[in-house]
């Protein structure tokens, strides 16, 4: 699926996702990222490498395999909801 934007941290570029996701009993648009997005924002320990790195994953809402990000919207937002909670 085609990013609905990217975000910048560390001069490089990752996806992000704005999806309609059901998250307790209702629907809401959700920004998703990838799985590097969040590696390159959290150190080893999982503390954030910097106020920036905070500020962007306060902003989203889960993050997903890269691998699917190639999925379609479907198929990544049934991803999703199968794996909240």
């Amino acid at each position: 699926m085609k990013p609905t934007t990217q975000i910048e941290y560390n001069e490089e570029m990752y996806p992000v996702f704005f999806l309609p996701i059901h998250n307790e009993g209702e629907i809401h648009v959700y920004s998703i990222g990838t799985e590097s997005l969040q590696d390159a924002l959290l150190m080893p320990d999982t503390s954030f490498r910097d106020d920036i790195a905070q500020r962007i994953d306060e902003k989203i809402f889960f993050y997903i395999p890269d691998k699917l990000a190639d999925a379609t919207e479907r198929e990544i937002i049934s991803f999703i909801e199968n794996n909240l909670n």
